[in-house]
C-alpha cells in the first residue's frame, strides 16, 4: 500500500505587538458607535474613532483620564462609589445589560445614550468594555413622528367640527336671508339682522382657517385667488411681529388665480414674509410684499426653466442685514439654517422651493449686505377666468325642471328647498341618500338636476352620483360639502360630477351654479 504522503504544515508566523496593537485600532476605529474600555479604576485605556464623533474629544485629550469626565452630574459622582462595590464583589446593575442614560459632550452639552457594558480580566486585572450609541437623532425622529400623529388626530377631529359647524352657518345665514326679505330695510331689526350676517361671516373666515389648517389632501390643486392667502398670512404676521416692522403692501389687480393648492400657496407667502420679519427682528425695517402681473417671452422663461405665458409675481422684501455670500449657495438645502439651535429646522425654504416647482413656478432672490433681501416667486396664472358670483336670470321653462335635493340635515334640505322652489322649480327633496336612489332608479329621467351633499349616513355623495350616472350618465350633479377628505373638486370632476360648492355657500351661488348647468 502507498504510502499516505504527509500533508505540508501551514507556516504561522508572530505578529509584532506594534502591529497586532495597529490592527486592533483599525478594527476598533471601523466601528460606528462608541467604544470605551477603562480598567477597573475608572480610568480610560481604549476609545476608538466613533467615540471621537460622539463625544468630541480626541483620543489624546481623554486616554489616561477617569471616563467620568464623559458623565454629567449625578453619574459622575457615583461612577467611582459604583466601580469600588462592583469590585467588591455587589451585583452590578449595569454589566451585561444594555440601558438609556445621559452623557456629555466636550461642548458641555448633554446627549441620550444607549449603554451597554461588558467585563473581561486582561493580565489578571478587570476591565469593562462600553458600547456607546448616540441617541439624539432616534429620539428627534420619535418626537416627530409623536408630533405628526398628534396632529393627524387634531387635523381629522378638526375637520369634522368644521363640517359640523359649517352646517350650522349654513343654516343660521340662509333663514335670516329668509326673514330678511320680509323686513323693513330702516328698521333696528334689519339693523341687528346684518350684525349677524356679519358675524357669521367671521365664522366662516374661522372655519376656513381650521379647514386649511387640518386637510389632509395636500395635491387638492384647483383655481384660486392669491390674494387672500397674502392678506391673511399678513394679517396674522401683524399680530404677531413687533410695531417696528411695518408693513407695505401693493397689488396691481384686484385678483391673481392660479392653479394650484390654496395651503401650500399659503405656505409659501408665510414662510418668505416669517424669514423676511426675522431679518428685521432686532433692527425694525419695512417688510414689503408686492403682487404684479408679468408676461415671460421665450428667452426669459428659458433663463427660469418656464414656458412662455403670463405669470403672478409674488415679491417679498425686507431691509435687514442681508444674506451672506457663503450662505446664499446652501440657502434652498434641507437642514440648512444659519438661525440657534432650537429656532428654525432649516426646512422652511426648503419646502418654498419644492412648492413652487410642484406648481410649476420658479423662486429667485437677490440680497445685499446692509442693504436687504427681495425674493421673488412666479406662478402661472390660471388658464380660465377667475370666477365671481355672477348675476342670473330665471329660465322661463323653470316651473317644468325637476330638481332633486339630498341632505341628511332637515334644516339645510329645508332651506336649500325654499331657495329653489322660489325661483320656480319643482323639488323633491330627501334626508335618506339610499331613498334618493331609490326614487331615481325608479325614473331616471324624472329628475333634470340633482344637488347632494358629500358626508352622510348609507351613501356618501360621490357613491350616490356614481350609481346616478352609471343609470344617466349625462344628468348633471351638482356636490355640496362643507369639509372633506374622501372627495376633492378636482376627484369630483373625474368621477362625472359638474360642479362642487363649498359650503357654507350663498343662495345665488346655488341659484346661479343650477342655471348654468341646466343652460349647458
Amino acid at each position: 500500500m502507498a504510502k499516505k504522503p504527509n500533508s505540508p504544515k501551514r507556516k504561522t508566523r508572530s505578529i509584532p505587538r506594534k502591529e497586532f496593537d495597529a490592527r486592533m485600532q483599525a478594527i476598533l476605529d471601523a466601528v460606528i458607535d462608541g467604544l470605551i474600555t477603562i480598567d477597573q479604576h475608572g480610568i480610560i485605556e481604549v476609545y476608538n474613532q466613533g467615540a471621537v464623533r460622539i463625544f468630541g474629544y480626541d483620543a489624546s485629550e481623554v486616554l489616561g483620564k477617569n471616563v467620568s469626565l464623559l458623565m454629567p452630574e449625578p453619574y459622575r459622582s457615583q461612577h467611582d462609589d459604583y466601580i469600588i462595590k462592583y469590585t467588591e464583589g455587589s451585583p452590578s446593575k449595569v454589566v451585561g445589560t444594555t440601558r438609556n442614560l445621559t452623557a456629555l459632550r466636550k461642548d458641555g452639552s448633554e446627549f441620550p445614550i444607549r449603554l451597554g457594558v461588558q467585563k473581561a480580566r486582561w493580565n489578571g486585572e478587570t476591565r469593562f468594555t462600553a458600547v456607546i450609541h448616540d441617541l439624539t437623532e432616534e429620539l428627534a425622529f420619535e418626537r416627530q413622528l409623536q408630533q405628526s400623529q398628534r396632529l393627524e388626530v387634531i387635523g381629522t377631529l378638526a375637520g369634522g367640527i368644521a363640517h359640523d359647524f359649517n352646517n350650522l352657518l349654513f343654516a343660521i345665514e340662509g333663514y335670516a336671508m329668509l326673514i330678511k326679505k320680509h323686513l323693513n330695510p330702516n328698521s333696528l331689526v334689519m339693523e341687528n339682522m346684518d350684525n349677524l350676517f356679519l358675524a357669521s361671516k367671521r365664522g366662516k373666515d374661522l372655519v376656513q382657517q381650521i379647514q386649511n389648517i387640518s386637510r389632509q389632501e395636500q395635491d387638492d390643486f384647483h383655481d384660486s385667488d392669491i390674494v387672500p392667502m397674502v392678506n391673511e398670512a399678513l394679517k396674522m404676521l401683524r399680530v404677531m411681529l413687533p410695531s417696528t416692522i411695518e408693513f407695505r403692501q401693493y397689488f396691481d389687480r384686484i385678483s391673481y388665480v392660479v392653479w394650484g393648492s390654496p395651503i401650500q400657496i399659503h405656505q409659501i407667502v408665510m414662510n418668505l414674509c416669517t424669514n423676511a420679519a426675522h431679518a428685521m427682528m432686532q433692527t425694525g425695517g419695512v417688510l414689503n410684499v408686492r403682487l404684479e402681473t408679468v408676461s415671460l417671452v421665450n428667452s426669459k422663461a428659458q433663463q427660469q426653466g418656464l414656458t412662455p405665458g403670463k405669470y403672478v409675481r409674488l415679491l417679498v422684501q425686507d431691509t435687514g442685514g442681508g444674506i451672506p455670500e457663503e450662505v446664499q449657495k446652501n440657502i434652498f438645502k434641507a437642514f440648512f439654517t444659519t438661525k440657534p439651535q432650537g429656532k428654525g429646522s432649516g426646512m422652511g425654504l426648503s419646502i418654498v422651493h419644492n412648492i413652487v416647482r410642484r406648481h410649476n413656478g420658479a423662486i429667485n432672490f437677490d440680497s445685499q449686505i446692509e442693504v436687504g433681501t427681495t425674493f421673488e416667486v412666479l406662478l402661472p396664472l390660471s388658464h380660465s377666468q377667475y370666477e365671481e358670483e355672477s348675476s342670473y336670470q330665471s329660465a322661463e321653462n323653470a316651473e317644468d325642471t325637476h330638481l332633486l335635493l339630498v341632505d341628511d340635515e332637515e334644516a339645510i334640505l329645508s332651506l336649500l328647498s325654499q331657495y329653489l322652489i322660489e325661483e320656480g322649480f319643482q323639488v323633491t327633496s330627501t334626508s335618506d341618500s339610499r331613498e334618493a336612489l331609490r326614487l331615481f332608479e325608479q325614473n331616471p329621467h324624472r329628475f333634470d338636476l340633482v344637488v347632494t351633499d358629500q358626508t352622510m349616513p348609507n351613501l356618501y355623495g360621490d357613491q350616490l352620483a356614481v350609481q346616478l350616472l352609471q343609470l344617466r350618465p349625462e344628468l348633471p350633479i351638482v356636490l355640496a360639502t362643507g369639509f372633506s377628505q374622501r372627495v376633492t373638486k378636482a376627484q369630483a370632476k373625474a368621477l362625472g360630477i359638474k360642479a362642487y360648492l363649498m359650503k357654507p355657500f350663498s343662495r345665488d351661488q346655488l341659484v346661479s351654479t343650477v342655471f348654468s348647468l341646466l343652460q349647458r
